[in-house]
């Protein structure tokens, strides 16, 4: 599932992806992949834009998997920790 920031049909809306990210369940100390980031986190693009999806970054807080692996973002890349999710 996709976050709506380029308009293709394949991508659909941050409440939609809300929705099945809490289908996954117990997440905690397990791993999280995304193609998009958490917001606010590895999501800043070249024009300043942060590019992170928000219910991704409230699914990490919530449910605190270990690792979240995501991409999306190429510019900015690294190594983040939100509480015990790295």
């Amino acid at each position: 599932m996709h976050i709506v920031f380029y308009g293709t049909d394949r991508e659909s809306t941050e409440e939609d992806l809300k929705i099945a990210l809490n289908k996954l369940g117990d997440i905690e100390g397990k791993f999280l992949v995304t193609h998009q980031p958490p917001y606010g986190i590895c999501d800043l693009g070249d024009s300043g834009h942060n590019y992170g999806s928000k219910s991704i970054r409230d699914i990490i807080l919530e449910k605190q998997p270990s690792v979240v692996f995501c991409g999306h973002v190429h510019e900015d890349f690294g190594v983040a920790r939100v509480h015990s999710t790295v």
